[in-house]
């Protein structure tokens, strides 16, 4: 039996490892209500308190608007609170599973981006979750940190969802055009999650 703890239990990936779950893990989930991850001190009592094997940080601050407007609270959790957990990690021998995104990327290679493209965040969700990865390379040596693009699942606010909604409320869209995305299943990402944590 693998035990894995979930910072943003109630987030479309948390709820997608729920749904998911296979027999061989038992998770525990901390969701925004348990804890306010602006202020994540927190975060060391529950590691200890959740018996885990594995931690996964599925937290953030994702509304790419939001973060602009309240460059505070995206800096807090999505940068400060990922490099907390790491050092928490890091003292009790836990491995780490970081969610971050290719807004780390600026988006124009040309190319479909690669893990080892150079990174060059073009806003403040970007540069928060960037430095995120960075506290917890600096603050962990177990840990993958995996971008996903486009999240969408069957609960909570992504593009998909609204998307679909508007279509049902209006006879036109009018939305940018000049993007591309790969967009990513919640339960493949969870998937790919349970995966990481057996090995």
């Amino acid at each position: 039996m693998i035990r894995i703890l979930v910072f943003g239990a109630s987030g479309q990936l948390g709820s997608a490892l729920t749904e998911t779950l296979p027999e061989d893990i038992r998770l525990t989930g901390v969701s925004r209500h348990q804890l306010d991850l602006r202020k994540p001190d927190r975060c060391t009592d529950i590691i200890d308190n959740a018996a885990c094997d594995v931690v996964v940080n599925a937290a953030a601050v994702t509304a790419v608007d939001a973060a602009e407007r309240d460059l505070e609270t995206a800096w807090q959790v999505n940068a400060a609170a990922p490099g907390l957990i790491a050092r928490a990690c890091q003292a009790r021998g836990l491995p780490l599973i970081q969610i971050s995104t290719d807004y780390v990327f600026a988006g124009r290679s040309g190319h479909e981006l690669r893990e080892d493209d150079p990174v060059e965040p073009l806003n403040v969700y970007g540069r928060s979750k960037l430095a995120g990865e960075e506290a917890v390379r600096i603050g962990l040596q177990r840990h993958v940190i995996l971008r996903t693009s486009g999240l969408f699942g069957m609960t909570g606010k992504s593009f998909l969802a609204t998307m679909l909604r508007l279509a049902s409320e209006r006879s036109e869209l009018r939305i940018v055009h000049d993007q591309l995305t790969g967009p990513t299943p919640a339960w493949d990402l969870a998937r790919a999650v349970f995966a990481i944590a057996r090995r």
